[in-house]
């Protein structure tokens, strides 16, 4: 039987009823995106990859629109502060910019980092990451994901309980982000970056953490664990694996090496 609640209908509606939140959420992205290119193009900002994750940081706050339905507004506090910074904060000294600049060239050069095999061996290394994201892709489409948290109780499948536009949107959405995210690791294949491995540990503990979580908890329910929460442990710890191997090629960190080679 079907639910009487329609999550997707609450979001419709709510919406419809006010279309003030299309401003402000067209705001937030304009605000948010011109921080960025700031952050990219002002000399102001020395240390790039840390202002740019400033601008994440926002302000959430959220509100009951419905039954069981929550909505959630976040402000980019972050990127207001970046702008802010680039309007009325010091410009960086010549000494400062001089040091900086000694300091990127006392680096080794790329093709010193990745040269000879250590390339091909980061790029098997990426290709199995790119796998595994792919996996997942086909995981969140199909809806196995998405039921193993309704079998962990044994509960019905949630196909059953929430309205079929609502479960299109959780699948595919999901299926879409991470077909993303393994375009972006395909391309780190192609021309692996030092941050790479950072994104590698970020999805890598996610999944992992996700996975044996779930696995602990069916143990304590005395349930039989879901193939679709061992397939995201797995691949965690393929992300975790990949960002080793990525360390031990380059060992840079935040974009410089601990010494130079």
């Amino acid at each position: 039987m079907n639910s009487a609640v329609d999550p997707f209908g609450d979001f419709s509606e709510f919406f419809a009823d006010n279309p003030w939140i299309w401003a402000v959420l067209a705001v937030s992205f304009a605000v948010w995106v011109s921080s960025l290119i700031l952050v990219v193009r002002s000399p102001k900002f020395r240390r790039k990859w840390q202002w740019a994750l400033l601008t994440l940081l926002n302000f959430s706050f959220a509100w009951q629109i419905g039954e069981g339905t929550m909505m959630s507004l976040g402000l980019p506090m972050g990127a207001l502060y970046v702008i802010g910074f680039w309007l009325w904060g010091p410009r960086p000294t010549a000494e400062a910019l001089a040091a900086e600049a000694e300091r990127r060239a006392a680096q080794p050069a790329r093709a010193e980092i990745y040269g000879g095999r250590r390339l091909l061996v980061v790029r098997v290394a990426y290709l199995f990451a790119t796998a595994a994201v792919l996996v997942l892709s086909a995981l969140s489409a199909s809806g196995a994901l998405l039921n193993s948290f309704a079998a962990l109780d044994g509960g019905p499948s949630l196909d059953t309980l929430l309205p079929k536009s609502f479960i299109l949107l959780l699948r595919y959405g999901g299926a879409a982000f991470t077909l993303a995210l393994a375009a972006l690791w395909l391309w780190l294949a192609v021309r692996p970056q030092w941050w790479g491995k950072l994104l590698c540990v970020w999805a890598g503990l996610s999944w992992t953490m996700f996975g044996a979580v779930f696995c602990m908890i069916a143990s304590l329910v005395a349930k039989p664990v879901d193939p679709a929460a061992l397939v995201v442990l797995g691949c965690g710890l393929v992300m975790l694996t990949v960002a080793v191997v990525h360390q031990v090629v380059d060992p840079r960190l935040f974009g410089w090496s601990p010494s130079p080679r």
